[in-house]
């Protein structure tokens, strides 16, 4: 279904579908809970480029800081020219560095994809269990049950995949591969 497997919107293609590969047909709680093996992943990944963002926006910042400062302080204690000099240039790479490439503008954006996607399958889970102490196992009911569980799990995948792609695209970002 996708050629290329995007890290923001998280096709449904990735699943495959029907049987896990034993011969022996998946239960549709079975199928659902590899969807939910997915969301967690994708939660794992937008933690992971959320922690990635932080340590991207602070790099360049907080030596560009420190450098100024303790240029400053040297200057005034009357520490060599060439400290100071060396300090104060550090500090200017930094921020010049900063300026041309800015970094991490997406922290918040992937927390909150975070916790979205966590609230997602919290629901979804809470669902599964209802309709499986509800209906009796292979009831026309039962199954319609797990695809509207599943209709609402893709359609708010959308929407979490939505706003990513949308915040990216704002910075000019864009992604080719499920990784970096």
């Amino acid at each position: 279904m996708f050629e290329r497997r995007h890290p923001v919107l998280a096709p449904m293609g990735e699943f495959g579908g029907g049987g896990g590969g034993g011969g022996k047909p998946q239960s549709d709680e079975e199928r659902i809970r590899k969807h939910l093996a997915h969301l967690s992943d994708w939660a794992r990944r937008n933690n992971r480029d959320a922690r990635w963002d932080f340590v991207r926006f602070w790099g360049f910042k907080l030596p560009a800081i420190a450098s100024s400062a303790v240029s400053a302080a040297s200057a005034t204690v009357g520490a060599s020219e060439q400290l100071v000099g060396v300090l104060a240039l550090v500090a200017g790479i930094c921020v010049a560095i900063d300026g041309l490439w800015p970094g991490g503008m997406l922290h918040n954006v992937h927390r909150r994809a975070v916790h979205d996607i966590r609230r997602l399958m919290s629901t979804a889970e809470t669902e599964i269990d209802k309709i499986s102490l509800q209906q009796r196992e292979g009831s026309p009911e039962r199954a319609a049950a797990f695809v509207e569980v599943l209709n609402k799990i893709d359609a708010e995948r959308g929407r979490i995949g939505e706003y990513l792609a949308n915040a990216e695209a704002s910075l000019g970002i864009t992604k080719e591969s499920g990784g970096k």
